[in-house]
């Protein structure tokens, strides 16, 4: 008797032993896929910020033909990106609507050079071009009158776009900060981990 109990006090340490090893190598497992997981997450975050960084720059750089990638994302950079691709489109409608405006300048200058030439034929000609010059000078007036709205519609437009690219570069800045201070954090945290 005293033989089979020291034997099944040795099988039960060994299992124990086994249990216990088994254990390590778990927690040990999931340590290490914890970290791969937090590794690929923050690279994924970080690349995500670094791109969106990156072409909010070749944006503050007049470049509209950047493209915005993460806009389709549901989480803050997505919001970002978003905010980033209307604020590209506000942009591109202030320029489109003042090329518009300046084709509407040139045709009124057109009209005005014509008017200005009508004037001056009229004034070689006899008693019934003067009532012609009086006509012509009215129209004149008028489409200077046009040219000057015109003109002050582009002054907008341009102090519009001036506007909207100050609060892209400034939005650039500031995404340049947070993702320093983001990628910061991650090796802190990262350090923490393989300190732990």
């Amino acid at each position: 008797m005293p033989c089979t109990t020291s034997s099944a006090n040795t099988a039960a340490k060994a299992q124990s032993e086994t249990a216990r090893l088994g254990m390590i190598a778990l927690c040990a497992g999931a340590v290490l896929l914890s970290i791969l997981v937090t590794v690929v997450l923050s690279r994924m975050i970080s690349g995500a910020i670094a791109r969106l960084t990156a072409s909010t720059l070749k944006l503050a750089d007049d470049d509209l033909a950047v493209e915005i990638e993460g806009s389709e994302r549901k989480d803050g950079i997505g919001i970002l990106a978003g905010a980033i691709s209307a604020q590209i489109e506000s942009v591109e409608n202030v320029t489109r609507a003042t090329v518009e405006a300046m084709k509407r300048i040139g045709g009124t200058i057109g009209e005005v050079s014509s008017v200005a030439t009508s004037i001056a034929s009229a004034v070689e000609q006899q008693g019934a071009a003067t009532q012609e010059i009086t006509r012509s000078t009215q129209q004149a007036a008028a489409r200077t009158h046009e040219v000057s709205r015109y003109i002050s519609g582009v002054s907008e437009g341009a102090r519009t776009t001036s506007r909207a690219a100050q609060g892209v570069k400034s939005a650039a800045e500031m995404l340049s900060q947070q993702t320093g201070r983001l990628g910061d954090q991650i090796n802190d945290f990262l350090a923490k981990i393989r300190a732990a």
